[in-house]
């Protein structure tokens, strides 16, 4: 608003005059201004103002100036989610936080009237408003977490719900003589279901100290009460009768509305006749007949013929239920058991099963003897006799045959004439001093004579000798003495047997020869597994460009494994001519020629 202002101008507060140079121009910034006649007016009143009330006291109206009250303070000055102010003994804010802070104080949400209270959840946060949870509850595990229900007083009308320090949920109806209702919609089903998988539930109607426990079925029209008031006994009332189900014994039985007891299963109604012992069948209705193939003394259930246990997709069971009681088998005679499939040229198969991961287990004993054949571990089969036992592995093609005195064998033993199962040497046993090796070349069964110096043998020519395996196990080491000096290749090998015959290669071990000395190897082409006792063969074979000697026994006096021309002839040994760089893996087709003037190489083993 702008209008010429006339001299003289007079400006008044309701202080007084302020002083001041002349006044040209009166600017109103903040307030409002009025003008009746000559007088314009202008009321600052509403704007502005110092706090009223104390430090942390939020401001209102207070008759036109700021006020402030003691009882509505900012609780907690946050700047974000822990903001809280406090009204009376109320504190509100800080994530959701609403608390009584006077000490045991209650906190009242009142609706106007009918209205209704809501528990809801929201997406102003920016959440997805899905499933709400409302949590009561309590400090520690001993202590009860309540949800109570009641009137404004709580002296006539009062339920709860709570989770008690013993962790048991019970719902309380705390009003005398009235009910808890559980009400479900049309075809719903009141259900009582335990949260684990496959384990049993249980309703347990409990009276209280020696109070009656009672289940009432009942509808507008019709009721039954089901209740237990004498100890392991069922009673079933409709008014004034009942039934009684005596369970407190084997001879308890059922007691009729008619006071009548029944103690065993009713046969009446039922025609027909049987002989003394035989077992009733049904021959037509309501008649029975017996057969003298079909009896029972009281105790020993006689079938002439056969049992046959028949359902459609399920398994026929004969079963002794009686505990650490034996179900028998017996025949009489030479009769035998037997477990044969009905249909003709189709596999039988006796299936010995475990209950869970219990161990089958087959017993043959008499009243003498007795061996235990059992699977106690997975594809492994343990024929057991007191303490020792045999263990065939069939988990793999490496299983095998551990044996009662623990040893492994992993390979069928190679079949020969000319086993030998001596009781052999043992590796470092201290009647043999410090000494490891064995010197197969003078074995028990071939050895004999005495180590001469050298026979040599030709690049192109494999020999072979016999010998008796003496121990058990896989080899470990190979040992040969050669004389020729230069650098050559030494192949050593095992073979097995086959009619006193060299047969498969077991493996061999390659010396790399630097000199005339004794050469020890214990890496092999493959795993060399041997027998004691059982007879095996050894070869010899070089790759230098001219023959090679090694340390062997004396040919004049070695045992013959050969046949000679004559009486006065030195005893052979026999070689083939090879074809590869390494020893033949198999022998058996190779043709052999007999030599004498060879003594047995020396060869050493260890296991």
């Amino acid at each position: 608003m702008s209008s010429p202002i006339r001299p003289p101008l007079t400006v008044t507060t309701v202080g007084g005059s302020p002083s001041g140079r002349p006044i040209t121009t009166i600017k109103v910034s903040d307030g409002d201004l009025t003008i009746s006649g000559n007088v314009a007016t202008i009321d600052t009143s509403g704007s502005g103002g110092s706090p009223g009330g104390s430090d942390t006291q939020i401001q209102f109206n207070n008759s036109g100036a700021f006020g402030g009250d003691a009882g509505f303070t900012m609780a907690v000055q946050g700047g974000g989610d822990s903001t809280a102010v406090q009204i009376g003994k109320m504190k509100f804010g800080a994530g959701g936080l609403v608390q009584n802070t006077t000490q045991n104080g209650f906190v009242f949400i009142y609706s106007e009237g009918a209205g209704q209270i809501f528990l809801t959840g929201s997406t102003d946060g920016g959440g997805t408003f899905t499933d709400q949870v409302v949590n009561i509850m309590c400090n520690a595990d001993t202590d009860t977490a309540t949800l109570k229900l009641r009137n404004s007083s709580g002296a006539s009308k009062e339920a709860t719900i709570d989770l008690d320090g013993n962790i048991d949920v019970n719902i309380k109806n705390l009003t005398d003589g009235k009910d808890i209702i559980l009400t479900t919609g049309t075809t719903g089903l009141t259900r009582l279901k335990n949260s684990t998988s496959n384990t049993d539930t249980q309703l347990n109607i409990q009276g209280n100290g020696t109070g009656t426990p009672k289940i009432n079925l009942s509808n507008d029209s019709k009721a039954v009460t089901i209740q237990c008031d004498e100890n392991q006994k069922l009673k079933i009332m409709g008014g004034s009768d009942d039934f009684i189900f005596d369970v407190s014994s084997g001879t308890g039985g059922i007691t009729f509305p008619d006071g009548t007891t029944q103690t065993t299963a009713a046969s009446a109604g039922i025609g027909g006749s049987i002989a003394n012992t035989q077992v009733a069948v049904g021959s037509g209705t309501n008649t029975i007949s017996g057969s003298a193939a079909l009896t029972l003394n009281g105790s020993v259930l006689t079938v002439e013929n056969q049992i046959e246990l028949s359902s459609t997709g399920a398994a026929g069971i004969l079963k002794n239920s009686q505990n650490n009681q034996d179900l028998r088998l017996q025949v009489s005679g030479t009769g035998n058991v037997r477990i044969e499939n009905q249909t003709t040229d189709t596999a039988s198969q006796l299936n010995v099963k475990g209950n869970g991961t219990g161990e089958p287990i087959i017993n043959l004993s008499n009243d003498t003897k007795a061996v235990t054949i059992k699977c106690d571990e997975n594809q492994k089969l343990k024929v057991a006799g007191g303490s020792s036992n045999f263990i065939f592995d069939a988990s793999s093609a490496t299983g095998g045959i551990t044996w009662p005195d623990g040893t492994t064998q992993i390979t069928a033993a190679s079949a020969s004439t000319n086993n030998f199962d001596v009781a052999p040497r043992t590796q470092g046993a201290s009647v043999w001093g410090s000494f490891t090796r064995f010197d197969v070349s003078k074995d028990i069964a071939y050895g004999s004579g005495f180590a001469r110096n050298f026979n040599n043998i030709d690049q192109d020519k494999v020999y072979c000798w016999p010998f008796i395996g003496s121990n058990t196990g896989n080899v470990s080491e190979m040992g040969i003495y050669a004389n020729t000096s230069g650098t050559y290749t030494v192949y050593a090998g095992i073979y097995s047997d086959n009619a006193g015959q060299p047969d498969t290669l077991l493996g061999y071990a390659t010396f790399s020869v630097t000199g005339a000395n004794i050469y020890y190897q214990t890496s092999f082409s493959t795993t060399i597994s041997m027998v004691r006792g059982v007879q095996y063969w050894y070869a010899f074979k070089h790759e230098h460009n001219t023959s090679v000697s090694f340390r062997c026994m004396d040919q004049t006096y070695q045992n013959a494994i050969q046949t000679v021309s004559s009486a006065n002839q030195s005893n052979q040994v026999q070689y083939y001519t090879y074809s590869s760089s390494a020893l033949e893996s198999d022998l058996s087709s190779v043709t052999w020629i007999p030599q004498a003037s060879i003594g047995r190489f020396i060869l050493t083993l260890k296991w």
